[in-house]
C-alpha cells in the first residue's frame, strides 16, 4: 500500500464504495478520491457474496479507476463484512507482569488478541458439532474493560503494574461468508490489510467516545442486511445482525407492479422524492405509479423490519435504549423510522439518521458520502487509521488456506482453532469404562486410552504448541477414540457346567445369575453400574435349590433362651 494513502472497500450487497484516503498533519482523514459501482447483477444477498467473479470484477473496475487516478498501484485494502450469521463471544485475559516499565501499544495489543484467542476457544468448545458444519472466523473485536491491578481503568498504554487484564467481545462469521470475500479480493488482485465487522466501522465514526455513555443503539441498514451495535456504560455491549434490508422492499415493488428488480430498485429510491414515478414493466406496459399507493404496499413489510430490528434490540438490551442512530442507505426508507420508534415505544425524536456532515476529524468533498450511506465506507478507512490494523498470516491446515491474526507468535493450536478445529477433539477420547457390584464388592474396568494427534508442519513432526510462520503447511490428524469396555456375565461368574447326584439321581447344574434383580444368562451384557448377584454352581446351596428345596428352608433359624436372674 502506498505510504501515504490507504484504500478503503465498503462491498454492500448493491454498491462496491471505494475510497483513497490519507491522514493529513493536522490527524483529519482526507478523503482525496472515491468511486462507486453498482453490482451489474444481484451478485450479492443478504450480504453473502454469491457471485465471486461477477464481485471480483466489479472491485477490479474500482481498484483500476482509483490507481489511473492516482497512478499507483495497490495491493492490499481495508475491508468490512456484513454481519450475516453473526456470532459474539467474551473472552477475558489476564497477564502477570515482571518488568517495572509502562505498557507499550504493543504489549496492549498482545493481551487484547490473547482474550480474542480464548473467546474463539470459547466459541469451539460451546458446540464441536455445530463447528464442524460451521467454521468461524473473528472478523472483530471490541474491548469491553481493561483493568490494572484489579481496578477497571480506561486504558493500559503506559501504565505500570504487575497485574493487567482484559476482556473483549469479539464478533465471528461464518467461514463461508469471509472466504467468499476474501476470494473476491484475490481474483481482484488485492490482499486484506485490515479486516472489520461493518457496525464496528460504523460505530468508530457515528458514534464519539464522548457520545458512549449513554445507552445507544446504533443500526446500519443496508440493502441486505441490517446489522446492530448495542453502546451501554461506555462500552459496545453486543451485536446482532438481521437478514432483511432495502431489497426486501423492492422485491414487494417488483412483485407487485410486474417490474424488474433494478427498476424496483429505483421507484423505491424516488419514493421520498417524487409523488409520480412513470416505469415500464416487464410486459412492455407504461405504468404511473403514485408514491402514496406504493408507501401504502410497503407499509406491512416496512413495519416487518422494523419489528425484527426492535425485536433484537430489546433482546440485546434488556429493554430500550436512550436513543437509536440508524446509518446505511436503507435508514431513508419512508415511515421505517416511526416505525422502529413505535415498535420500542420510543418518542420519535429519540430515533434518527446520522450523517457524516457532523463528524469531527474527516474532511471530504464527495456529496455521495454526505448522506447516511457514507457512514460505513468512512469508517472503514477511519477505523484503519483509529486502530492500527493487525497483520495477517497465511498458513495452510489440511489443505485448506487459513488466514490468522498476527500478534507475534503464532502456534499449531491458534491455526487449528481458526480452522475451527475444536480442540476438545485434538485427543482421542477414553473409552467408557464400568463399575459393577459383583455379590456386594464393587469392582472398576477402565476403558482404553486414546490415542494422541498426528500433527505435522512441511511434513515434519509438531506438536500444538509448535510456532507457524507465512505459507506453513499443517497437517492434522486426530487421535482415535479408545474402546469401551464390553463386560460380559461370563467375565464375571462361573459359567462351566457339571452334574451332581441327589438322593441318588443326576442333576444337571447351571448358574443363578441376576442382574438388577432379574435372571440373566452367561451371554448377556453388563450394563455400568449395574448390581450382579450370583451362586457358585458347585456351592451346596445352589444345589439343593436346584434339586426343588425351598430357600427358606436355608435360612438359619436359631432360638435362644435368657434366663434373667431373681
Amino acid at each position: 500500500m502506498n505510504c501515504e494513502y490507504i484504500f478503503a472497500l465498503d462491498i454492500g450487497t448493491r454498491t462496491v464504495i471505494g475510497l483513497l484516503c490519507r491522514l493529513a498533519d493536522s490527524g483529519e482523514m482526507v478523503v482525496e478520491h472515491y468511486h462507486v459501482e453498482w453490482h451489474p447483477q444481484r451478485a450479492m444477498l443478504d450480504g453473502q457474496i454469491h457471485d465471486v467473479e461477477s464481485v471480483a470484477d466489479t472491485i477490479s473496475r474500482i481498484k483500476e479507476s482509483l490507481e489511473e487516478t492516482l497512478q499507483t498501484k495497490f495491493s492490499t485494502v481495508a475491508v468490512a463484512a456484513a454481519g450475516r450469521s453473526l456470532k459474539t463471544a467474551c473472552g477475558r485475559a489476564v497477564r502477570h507482569r515482571t518488568v517495572s516499565g509502562a505498557m507499550t501499544r504493543d504489549e496492549v495489543l498482545a493481551l487484547e488478541i490473547e482474550a480474542v484467542q480464548q473467546a474463539q476457544f470459547q466459541l469451539a468448545q460451546e458446540d464441536a458439532r455445530e463447528q464442524e458444519r460451521n467454521l468461524y472466523f473473528c472478523v472483530g473485536y471490541s474491548v469491553v474493560c481493561y483493568w490494572l491491578e484489579n481496578q477497571a481503568i480506561g486504558s493500559l498504554v503506559g501504565q505500570v503494574g504487575s497485574e493487567v487484564a482484559v476482556e473483549v467481545i469479539a464478533t465471528f462469521l461464518p467461514r463461508v461468508v469471509v472466504d467468499s470475500l476474501l476470494s473476491a479480493l484475490h481474483l481482484a488482485g488485492l490482499q486484506v490489510s485490515s479486516l472489520t465487522l461493518e457496525p464496528i466501522a460504523a460505530l468508530s465514526v457515528a458514534i464519539s467516545p464522548g457520545m458512549r455513555h449513554l445507552n445507544l443503539a446504533l443500526v446500519d441498514i443496508g440493502a441486505g442486511t441490517s446489522d446492530i451495535a448495542v453502546i451501554r456504560e461506555g462500552n459496545i455491549f453486543a451485536y446482532a445482525m438481521v437478514p432483511l434490508g432495502g431489497d426486501e422492499l423492492s422485491e414487494v415493488i417488483a412483485g407487485k407492479y410486474l417490474l424488474d428488480f433494478q427498476v424496483a430498485e429505483n421507484v423505491k429510491r424516488s419514493l421520498a422524492g417524487l409523488e409520480t414515478i412513470s416505469v415500464t414493466d416487464i410486459l412492455g406496459n407504461q405504468v404511473d405509479l403514485q408514491a402514496a399507493d406504493v408507501l401504502k404496499v410497503l407499509e406491512e413489510k416496512v413495519n416487518h423490519i422494523a419489528g425484527q430490528i426492535a425485536e433484537n434490540i430489546l433482546s440485546l438490551n434488556q429493554g430500550p435504549p436512550d436513543a437509536v442512530i440508524c446509518v446505511g442507505g436503507g435508514s431513508l426508507t419512508p415511515t421505517l423510522l416511526e416505525s422502529l420508534a413505535n415498535k420500542l415505544e420510543l418518542p420519535a425524536n429519540r430515533v434518527g439518521v446520522r450523517t457524516p456532515q457532523s463528524f469531527e476529524g474527516i474532511e471530504y468533498e464527495a456529496p455521495f458520502l454526505a448522506g447516511p450511506q457514507g457512514v460505513t465506507p468512512l469508517g472503514i478507512a477511519f477505523h484503519y487509521f483509529a486502530t492500527p490494523p493487525i497483520p495477517f498470516l497465511k498458513v495452510s491446515v489440511n489443505n485448506r488456506d487459513t488466514v490468522l491474526w498476527n500478534s507475534g507468535e503464532l502456534s499449531v493450536a491458534n491455526a487449528l482453532l481458526s480452522a475451527g478445529i475444536a480442540l476438545t477433539e485434538v485427543y482421542g477420547k477414553p473409552g467408557l469404562g464400568k463399575t459393577i457390584e459383583v455379590n456386594g464388592q464393587v469392582k472398576v474396568w477402565r476403558g482404553q486410552a486414546g490415542t494422541p494427534p498426528i500433527i505435522k508442519v512441511n511434513g515434519e513432526p509438531a506438536g500444538l504448541e509448535s510456532l507457524l510462520k507465512e505459507g506453513d503447511q499443517v497437517e492434522f490428524f486426530p487421535g482415535e477414540n479408545g474402546e469401551s469396555v464390553d463386560i460380559r456375565l461370563s467375565d464375571l461368574v462361573q459359567t462351566t457346567s457339571g452334574h451332581v447326584y441327589v438322593n441318588g439321581e443326576r442333576l444337571d447344574l447351571v448358574p443363578s445369575i441376576y442382574i438388577n434383580g432379574r435372571p440373566g444368562t452367561v451371554d448377556d451384557e453388563v450394563p455400568d453400574r449395574a448390581r450382579i448377584e450370583y451362586r457358585n454352581l458347585n456351592s451346596l446351596e445352589n444345589i439343593l435349590i436346584q434339586a426343588g428345596l425351598d430357600e427358606e428352608w436355608l435360612k438359619e433359624n436359631c432360638t435362644y433362651l435368657l434366663k434373667l436372674k431373681q
